[in-house]
């Protein structure tokens, strides 16, 4: 049988940072976006953290081995009566751990720490594939109250815009000279659905933009 220890959760230093990125790197969607062999850029991230009062990457330790950790961010807006609201996302959990209650554990903490801050709401962002994720969070009694949309910001918004339109077969994304007349691109937030869009005598939906709909899901509570 397992010894029982404590299991503490603090900020994340620089010696923490190899073990926060070797957890998702251990899953199936972060297998394919982590580099966990060039720890330069983590390190980066983790600063510019720790200079952002409103940003909290912790960990869980357990007798000095990191098992889990997650990102808390403080996000104070004019929206909902000039409410603050928290956001936890990049939780994870170490495979040894798996199942023994410290996503919950790390949760509440989270919960906890918003509560202190005056948060009024607490929302979560996970992948739109990670479907048991999704139910952990609904036992801890969230609720599904918001669709997200991603794009890189590597390419320009009118290239994403033409070609998304080309496939569409839009007459005005043929000739350079009928170029001129592509619509531009005006984003919008919404409480219950967040995408932008772009406009010429109809709609084009979020994907003419670049965006992937349904990428991100986010539950609050």
């Amino acid at each position: 049988m397992r010894r029982m220890t404590t299991i503490g959760i603090r900020p994340a230093v620089r010696d923490d940072i190899a073990a926060t990125v070797a957890m998702p790197a251990d899953d199936a969607l972060g297998a394919t976006r982590e580099i966990p062999d060039d720890l330069t850029p983590y390190w980066s991230a983790c600063e510019r953290l720790q200079s952002d009062p409103n940003r909290l990457l912790v960990v869980a330790d357990r007798d000095g081995e990191v098992v889990g950790t997650l990102q808390l961010t403080i996000v104070p807006g004019p929206s909902r009566k000039g409410s603050t609201r928290s956001i936890i996302e990049g939780v994870r959990i170490h495979s040894s751990e798996r199942g023994r209650g410290l996503g919950a554990q790390l949760t509440e903490w989270a919960v906890d720490e918003s509560r202190r801050q005056g948060c009024q709401l607490v929302r979560f962002t996970s992948d739109s594939a990670r479907t048991d994720a999704h139910r952990f969070y609904g036992r801890l009694g969230f609720t599904g109250s918001h669709v997200a949309s991603s794009r890189s910001s590597d390419r320009p918004v009118r290239h994403a815009v033409r070609e998304a339109a080309v496939r569409r077969g839009c007459p005005w994304a043929g000739a350079p000279a009928q170029r001129g007349m592509m619509p531009g691109s005006a984003g919008r937030v919404g409480n219950d659905l967040r995408f932008s869009r772009v406009r010429r005598a109809g709609r084009l939906r979020s994907q003419a933009s670049g965006f992937a709909k349904q990428r991100l899901v986010g539950w609050s509570r």
